[in-house]
């Protein structure tokens, strides 16, 4: 079984408390800030947190109520505007349902609004193909009397909202390199507790728990209010 398929379905939910915090996926800009889908509490719900790669104050981005329960797998970035990949939430005394799948929703940092883009009926998948125009989901729909994977491409069209990339986009998440930096996130996989952060002048890690500690922007170090509704920052 391929590697989300099992981020969705078999991993045993004592690999972690219901109420710990941690991290779904990463992402680091051209800028040097870092992005991680973070989830927490009881019951759980995901955001989306930027924080720069040296230490500083952290960047709070709740996600759209229809898909706070939901995972963050993917992260990107282009120009002023956030693509946010989500996932049903792993279950594991439930298999994935057919009509399960990956929603793309972009959030604009400017406007401080988010938007569905798309969605697709994908219960299992490793990569996506990145164009301007469009992301193709390599969707798993079984196996061959071979057994080799058959392969579904199913495509959410990005209308308006292009990026300025190409190539594919493999998951999960948990691993980038880019301009001598290495964000990497450790702990059993998908629950993954800690993140580590390395460039020349050396490493360190924070904890799920840390981050949600880190000071807000204005606020010292006043942790973040529950009660602000989504998709404003807090």
């Amino acid at each position: 079984m391929k590697i989300l398929a099992l981020l969705l379905v078999v991993l045993s939910p004592s690999l972690a408390r219901a109420d710990s915090a941690r991290f779904t996926t990463v992402f680091l800009d051209d800028e040097g800030v870092v992005y991680v889908g973070l989830k927490h509490g009881a019951p759980e719900t995901s955001e989306v947190v930027s924080f720069p790669f040296k230490p500083g104050e952290r960047t709070v981005i709740p996600l759209p109520k229809e898909v706070a329960a939901r995972d963050v797998i993917g992260l990107l970035t282009e120009k002023e505007k956030l693509f946010v990949v989500t996932t049903p939430a792993a279950d594991p005394g439930a298999p994935p349902s057919a009509t399960d799948g990956p929603m793309l929703h972009v959030y604009d940092r400017d406007k401080g609004r988010w938007a569905l883009v798309g969605k697709v009926a994908c219960p299992a998948f490793t990569k996506v193909t990145l164009k301007p125009t469009s992301m193709t989901f390599s969707c798993e729909v079984g196996k061959s009397r071979k057994g080799k994977s058959q392969v579904v491409r199913k495509v959410i069209a990005l209308r308006h909202n292009r990026i300025y990339r190409s190539g594919v986009w493999r998951f999960p998440e948990f691993l980038l390199r880019y301009k001598a930096r290495t964000v990497l996130l450790e702990g059993p996989a998908p629950f993954w507790d800690r993140l580590r952060l390395r460039d020349a002048n050396g490493e360190r890690t924070i904890t799920a728990e840390e981050l949600l500690n880190l000071p807000l922007p204005g606020t010292g170090n006043s942790p973040a209010p529950e009660s602000i509704p989504a998709p404003a920052f807090r």
